[in-house]
């Protein structure tokens, strides 16, 4: 009889098999199962596990680029592609990563590609990680480009997140010309919902939020500049309890923010500007409380004609002098005021040409 033919006088059968590990090898690839996931990222990724158990989940910020630093040092193989398979596996936890490296090598020029995938699982979380680092370099670094990419999911026990973090840089040092430079880019996208703080006090908290930074740097003989533009925007709700001696007030708030601010720097004097609105709403057993806020940090506002960019401006401020200018170009016109005693028209004051308004003193003249 056939060994893959079922007797006819079983009802069951049972199939049993040896579990092999295997290597493929061939021209410059390598696929290796290489034992326990090294202690570097059990050490880092546990680490960051038990301060989240804490309620403390921006953590990840620094968990993130301690996994880029530590992924950009894992040592590569020349003119090489190699993969490590690790995995600690008991019976209250799983950790399973998959590392690879390729790298191209000519004399002091290298381009090496990085990656990370990192699962680990126990009875109280569960933590998936995929990183990479690209980089190419020319003498031996003065010249270079890199990207660093982390997402993260994590569900615990006081709460999940997901998150994605991107970092770019390019540098370009030449010595002949004495010349250092420098541009970075950084963006974090992120979701939380769970418990937290707010205000020291214990919290349930849902946020969505997303970072933007970009900096350059350029230095050189007699000459040290840069420039920093960051963007903002979030949302968040949150609800927390005060303790009082009559009774526990419950409190809940929802926070919305958009900003930018942009600072330049030139030969360590540094100057900002930006804007941003923001609304915050709160909801407690004394009712409703709402407030939303516009701001300008700028030496000049002004107010244009998007068809018109090349005409005058109807009206803007200047705050680069003192005291402040405030200007209207065109036609200006007040309806329904009140408490109109004592104001001076302007049929009162003759032909005018400009008129300044500063505290209780008014000045007219060409």
């Amino acid at each position: 009889m056939s060994d893959n033919v079922l007797p006819a006088d079983k009802d069951t059968c049972l199939v049993e098999f040896e579990k092999k590990e295997y290597a493929i090898v061939g021209d410059a690839f390598f696929a290796r199962n290489v034992g326990e996931v090294p202690d570097w990222l059990v050490e880092l990724t546990g680490n960051t596990i038990e301060t989240l158990n804490k309620g403390t989940y921006d953590v990840l910020g620094q968990y993130n680029y301690n996994l880029l630093n530590a992924l950009e040092s894992v040592e590569v193989a020349k003119n090489t592609y190699d993969q490590y398979i690790n995995r600690n596996i008991s019976d209250t936890e799983a950790f399973v990563s998959a590392i690879t490296t390729l790298n191209s090598t000519v004399q002091n020029n290298d381009a090496s590609i990085r990656t990370l995938l990192n699962t680990y699982a126990t009875q109280e979380y569960a933590v998936s990680t995929a990183a990479s680092m690209v980089n190419a370099s020319l003498n031996g670094g003065a010249i270079g480009a890199r990207i660093g990419t982390v997402e993260n999911s994590l569900a615990t026990q006081y709460g999940s997140l997901s998150q994605r973090l991107n970092v770019l840089s390019s540098t370009f040092n030449e010595n002949a010309r004495d010349q250092e430079s420098l541009a970075t880019a950084t963006s974090k996208l992120e979701t939380y919902t769970g418990l937290g703080t707010i205000n020291g006090l214990p919290a349930v908290i849902a946020n969505s939020s997303f970072y933007r930074q970009l900096d350059t740097y350029l230095k050189g003989t007699g000459y040290d500049i840069g420039g920093s533009s960051t963007l903002t925007n979030y949302v968040q709700a949150t609800s927390t309890t005060i303790a009082n001696t009559a009774a526990n007030i419950a409190i809940k708030t929802v926070e919305a923010k958009f900003a930018y601010d942009s600072q330049i720097t030139l030969n360590g004097r540094t100057y900002s500007a930006g804007f941003g609105l923001s609304q915050l709403g709160t909801l407690s057993p004394n009712g409703v409380t709402y407030n939303s806020e516009f701001w300008v940090d700028a030496t000049k506002f002004k107010v244009i004609n998007g068809s018109n960019r090349q005409g005058a401006y109807p009206f803007s401020i200047d705050t680069s002098v003192n005291p402040p200018k405030i200007a209207f170009n065109g036609l200006v016109s007040f309806n329904n005021v009140t408490g109109t005693d004592g104001l001076i028209r302007a049929k009162d004051l003759g032909p005018l040409g400009t008129t300044v308004i500063d505290g209780g003193r008014i000045t007219t003249g060409t």
